[in-house]
């Protein structure tokens, strides 16, 4: 099959929109960033008076838990109803997770987990994959080369919105507050 210049340039286009995509989805590697305000937070507000760094952990723990689990659900919804629908459905997944963690947060240590814990990792893992599958059916002789630039992506989500959040949440950069025998 001859490759045109028109169908490369589709080719870019789709490792360019995967690695936007991943942009996105890396947010959810800025949860050390954000930890000790939501933590501060929710003593603050009387959520959870008591809440230790380490048991807001469990926030995080639940995300990674909802990713790694449905990315397999993502490649299956893809054969199902296409690769656009289901990165819509995974982002749309994640951006319901931080909307609803917007609500929750103010009431309960655990919707905050369900939220932004396994809503947020849920909707990761179904869309994370499937950026990387396009780009490598676009380029077939260069699947490390368009698979690495997409997951870099990822990272630089994490880069790009922990500055992004900290100007936004803490732009005086305060200290958070602490509890006597709070494991830092």
């Amino acid at each position: 099959m001859a490759i045109t210049s028109r169908s490369r340039w589709r080719g870019y286009l789709v490792v360019v929109g995967g690695v936007l995509i991943h942009l996105s989805l890396g947010t959810l590697y800025t949860f050390g960033n954000i930890s000790p305000y939501i933590t501060s937070y929710m003593r603050w507000r009387g959520s959870a008076p008591d809440l230790t760094y380490t048991e807001a952990t469990w926030i995080f723990a639940c995300s990674i838990v909802g990713q790694g689990s449905c990315m397999i659900l993502g490649g299956l919804l893809q054969t199902v109803i296409g690769s656009k629908l289901t990165c819509l459905l995974g982002g749309w997944l994640m951006s319901l997770g931080v909307l609803l963690t917007y609500l929750c947060i103010k009431e309960s240590f655990i919707l905050t987990v369900l939220t932004y814990g396994l809503m947020v990792g849920s909707g990761t893992g179904i869309a994370y994959a499937i950026p990387l599958s396009c780009a490598m059916k676009w380029f077939p002789h260069r699947k490390g080369l368009v698979s690495g630039f997409v997951v870099a992506g990822f990272g630089g989500g994490a880069f790009i919105f922990n500055q992004v959040i900290t100007a936004f949440v803490n732009p005086n950069n305060l200290e958070a507050e602490s509890t006597v025998g709070d494991e830092s």
